[in-house]
């Protein structure tokens, strides 16, 4: 008696639990949507080297798009292929529609790696992704200078500027 219940209480359970959908992996995500910058913030801290920084600069300031890159999106591809949609509104008269760059996800889909989309991001991308939704994600990455200044004692010292990129992509479905 025992067992008839118990397996009609396990059989109750399985015919009742709906089927949920199946979960889709970031890659899939990023591959149905066109993505556009929403926010984005640039953390400066730079130390002074008395020419090109006069004095130490620790400050945090949103990233503000050029009128000619409103209309420009991410397109992630089939085999890591990517491109930079430039979109209808021109930066310069050589512009062409779309930059092709290389994507990925790496370490349990936790980071990003954006290679050649320069024109975008004034550099490869090595990003953590903050959050991932389907319909928007963040990642930040950071831009290091090395430079040489004075230490005051007459000697040059190797000292590194560093940029913390943080931005936020919404989703534009293909």
């Amino acid at each position: 008696m025992r067992y008839s219940l118990l397996i009609l209480s396990v059989l109750l359970v399985v015919s009742c639990t709906k089927k949920g959908e199946e979960t889709k992996s970031r890659q899939e995500i990023l591959r149905e949507s066109k993505w556009s910058l929403d926010t984005g913030f640039r953390h400066m801290i730079w130390i002074k080297d008395g020419t090109e920084v006069p004095v130490d600069v620790n400050q945090v300031v949103p990233i503000t798009k050029d009128v000619c890159r409103l209309d420009d999106f991410l397109a992630f591809r089939e085999g890591y292929e990517g491109a930079h949609l430039t979109g209808e509104l021109p930066c310069s008269i050589n512009e062409t529609s779309e930059v092709q760059f290389t994507w990925g996800l790496t370490d349990n889909s936790a980071k990003m790696y954006i290679y050649d989309a320069h024109e975008y991001f004034r550099q490869d991308v090595n990003a953590d992704i903050l959050e991932f939704y389907n319909d928007r994600f963040t990642i930040r990455y950071y831009e290091l200078k090395d430079k040489q200044i004075s230490n005051g004692a007459g000697n040059n010292v190797w000292v590194q500027d560093t940029t913390i990129y943080t931005m936020t992509f919404k989703g534009v479905p293909n």
